[in-house]
This record gives structure tokens, sequence and C-alpha cells, in this order.
């Protein structure tokens, strides 16, 4: 097997893995500490701070924050992670693309 068949082979895999990323999410997952408010809560009165979730993304030009339920906390974290990993896919298809493009280029000079 030669070199481009090699590269083909291993972009077509990287490909049929794209479906995976339909559920990612922009922005960052943040795991926060913070006090509730409460005056005879324990995150006052012992400083046991309580943890919050918190999804920031970009909308419209403008960075929106929302609080997370701690439910889905787990859901969302892995569905962000999935936008870095998803960028990180495309970027060694896009690398693989440029090899076969120069190799092309090479082959007529």
């Amino acid at each position: 097997m030669d070199a481009v068949q090699k590269l083909l082979l291993t972009r077509g895999r990287l490909a049929r893995r794209l479906p995976r990323f339909r559920e990612m999410l922009p922005g960052s997952f943040i795991e926060r500490r913070l006090r509730c408010g409460k005056p005879t809560c324990a995150c006052r009165l012992r400083e046991q701070k309580h943890t919050a979730y918190q999804l920031t993304y970009r909308l419209a030009g403008k960075t929106v924050s929302r609080m997370i339920p701690r439910d889905q906390a787990e859901d969302v974290r892995g569905r962000v992670q999935l936008q870095r990993e998803f960028a990180e896919h495309v970027r060694r298809i896009q690398e693989i693309n440029l090899q076969l493009l120069l190799m092309r280029l090479g082959k007529r000079g």
C-alpha cells in the first residue's frame, strides 16, 4: 500500500467518526465553589461552599453563562469536551488533505 492509499484510508476512518460529534456544545464548562446566600446555611456558618456548574458560551457576539443542574453536569461537561476533540479531528483531516494536495502537486511539477 502506498502513502496516498494510507492517507486516504486514515482520512476515511476519521470521516466516519464525525457523527459522534453531533451532540457537542460550544463554550467552557466550569465547576465553581460558592456560597448560596442563605444566612443559616453551612456555606456561611462553616465556610463549606457549595459546588455549582456553569456553561459559558458566546451567542450573537455576547458572552452568556448558564448554571447547569448537578444531575446534568457530567453530560454537559462531556459534550463541551467533544468540541475540543472535534477541533483536533478536523485538524487531522485538514492535514491529510494538505499532504495529499502536496503529493499531487509534486507529481505534476
